[in-house]
């Protein structure tokens, strides 16, 4: 056997592996480094496969050139946004690690037909099943409390834990399981041996428990979603393979059985609860983006700013989230309107063909784990997270097998040649700029950790390194902030955040800082600026409730109060500074 061919059978066999097994460790372990991890990772195997692939062999086509030049095309779009972003700073790293992914997806949609890339898939999807489910379980029996806005209020009583494994948020936990179920009930179905049976079984019951335990109902609808397609194009398929159907419906019957004798049945019986926290704050996000739909730029305002832009849509106060829950308006908000449509293009490009009757199991596996992938997206948030957003690789890859059959000529040498220049420019690209980019979130780590610890001088100069390498981080500057006001040096703290403002006057947490550190005047400038940016803050309005009474402005006060309830999404059970503000209304009125 030639070099080229074990080293691409070596590559075919680790990628499943690396993204279902190694890279939740790497996650838990510490976000930073699995991200730096993963972009060194992907431009190696995208070098290896470039070079050692016989492209003769591994058919590549039309179908492939149209898939990869959208890709381009996407990434032309979302480069855009990144330079004209609100905050280049906080930007250009989700460049880097969206250049990894797609690197690392043209590595494996190269070496997919290779029978040994499914199998691997297949049985990295089983262990992992089985270790994610013995986790949950052991998750739900300790049942650690959960963050108050995890659950409706009304809900509290049936839910005794929300299980995230070694996730920070059981959403993405759930998201993660769910495409494992799919790949799963695949080598359950698709199992020969007794032993093979055993260990797909015990990671379906496993995988599907664990399911339950994330009460993520956007995950249990997507997982519905993909499996019913799933079954629906195996049924309507035109082979003739014996598939292990008793084996797997009996362990289904046994998940519904569950589902629907414990306490999970109130979960799901909720999604029709219009007046339920979570349905009403999804559609409040709606509402507030749709408003305001016309403030948005062609471009966005830049990858990872949604958390800064968004205050100033949000209908409601309380505490707001950190992405849009659906893929499409935050990529709108982000990355702007085309490239909401590439994204869209590229959807179509990888499922469609996957819908004729000879497709093969393992691209409608791919198939129904991308839907699945889609439909948690237009609830959720999980392509946002590295370890979700990377099963959309070996997903797609497996669906990709499906444009095999589609023949075309042999594609142009010069092409080729572009396609090895572009392939070794963004692998240099990401190793380089991703290494920058762990060297920023390490030393901002570093001097936070140091400022907890009280060791002052070293943050400083840890900060000082940090503006050095990446010169336009507001984030350090607000920070050499918070370090300056430790020490008692509120005029440098103050020179620090007039930097950060300049830097990033759209975050909203800044003009806030400033004002408390300013004269009346202008600090009640900064306090409005502030509000602009987040009218709905009822935090902001609070503190400036507070310090309009504090010069004797008392009608002003009650202003800012009422105007603070009139946002209220009327939860105070769980959003307590609404308590707060009532309680304020009324010692002012008392007076």
């Amino acid at each position: 056997m030639k070099t080229a061919t074990i080293i691409n059978q070596a590559v075919a066999h680790a990628i499943p592996w690396l993204i279902l097994l190694f890279l939740p460790f790497a996650y838990f372990y510490s976000e930073t480094f699995a991200v730096f991890a993963f972009e060194l990772i992907a431009a190696a195997l995208a070098l290896i496969t470039i070079f050692t692939v016989n492209h003769r062999q591994t058919g590549l086509h039309r179908g492939m050139v149209l898939l990869f030049s959208t890709a381009c095309a996407w990434f032309l779009v979302f480069s855009r946004a990144t330079w004209l972003s609100c905050d280049f700073s906080t930007s250009w790293p989700v460049l880097v690690k969206n250049t990894a992914l797609i690197l690392l997806f043209f590595a494996a949609t190269r070496l997919a037909d290779l029978g040994i890339f499914t199998q691997s898939l297949l049985k990295a999807s089983c262990y992992a099943g089985i270790f994610h489910g013995l986790l949950a379980v052991q998750e739900y029996i300790e049942a650690p409390p959960i963050p108050a806005t995890w659950v409706d209020p009304a809900m509290k009583e049936h839910v005794r834990t929300r299980c995230a494994g070694l996730f920070t948020d059981p959403n993405i936990f759930g998201a993660f399981l769910a495409v494992i179920f799919i790949f799963v009930s695949l080598a359950l179905l698709q199992a020969e041996s007794g032993k093979e049976k055993a260990i797909a079984a015990t990671a379906l019951l496993l995988t599907g428990f664990a399911e339950l335990t994330t009460l993520s109902r956007g995950s249990w609808i997507a997982l519905a979603c993909g499996l019913t397609y799933l079954l629906f194009m195996i049924w309507r398929r035109t082979g003739d393979e014996k598939l292990n159907y008793r084996a797997f419906f009996a362990i289904i019957a046994l998940l519904l059985a569950i589902a629907l004798i414990g306490p999970f049945k109130y979960r799901i019986f909720s999604m029709v609860k219009t007046q339920d926290m979570t349905i009403a704050q999804r559609s409040l996000i709606l509402s507030g983006i749709k408003k305001h739909l016309n403030e948005i730029p062609l471009t966005g305002f830049g990858p990872h700013t949604f958390n800064q832009v968004y205050p100033r849509f949000r209908a409601v106060g309380g505490d707001y989230p950190m992405y849009a829950h659906n893929e499409l308006l935050h990529s709108l908000i982000e990355t702007g309107h085309f490239s909401v449509l590439i994204q869209l293009l590229f959807l179509g490009i990888v499922l469609l063909p996957s819908l004729r009757k000879n497709t093969g199991l393992a691209s409608i596996s791919g198939a129904a784990a991308l839907l699945c992938l889609f439909v948690h997206n237009m609830a959720g948030f999980s392509s946002r997270m590295l370890p979700t957003a990377a099963l959309v690789i070996p997903a797609g890859a497996v669906t990709l097998m499906s444009l095999k059959s589609i023949k075309s000529p042999a594609l142009n040498p010069d092409l080729r040649k572009l396609g090895t220049l572009i392939v070794v420019a963004a692998s240099v690209f990401c190793s380089y700029y991703g290494y920058r980019s762990f060297r920023v979130n390490m030393l901002l780590q570093q001097a936070i950790d140091a400022s907890v610890q009280k060791d002052f001088e070293k943050s400083l100069k840890l900060l000082q390194n940090l503006e050095t390498l990446d010169p336009t981080n507001a984030i350090a500057a607000g920070q050499k902030a918070t370090v300056f006001l430790a020490i008692g040096d509120p005029e440098k703290a103050k020179a620090c955040l007039t930097r950060a403002v300049s830097l990033n006057p759209t975050e909203a947490i800044y003009w806030l800082k400033l004002a408390r550190l300013s004269n009346k005047a202008s600090a009640e400038e900064f306090y409005r600026k502030a509000i602009a940016l987040d009218p709905a803050s009822e935090l902001f309005r609070l503190e400036f409730a507070r310090f309009l009474v504090h010069h004797g402005q008392r009608d002003q006060a009650l202003a800012q109060l009422h105007e603070a309830l009139r946002f209220s999404p009327g939860f105070h059970q769980v959003y307590r500074n609404y308590l707060e503000i009532e309680k304020m209304i009324q010692d002012l009125k008392n007076r």
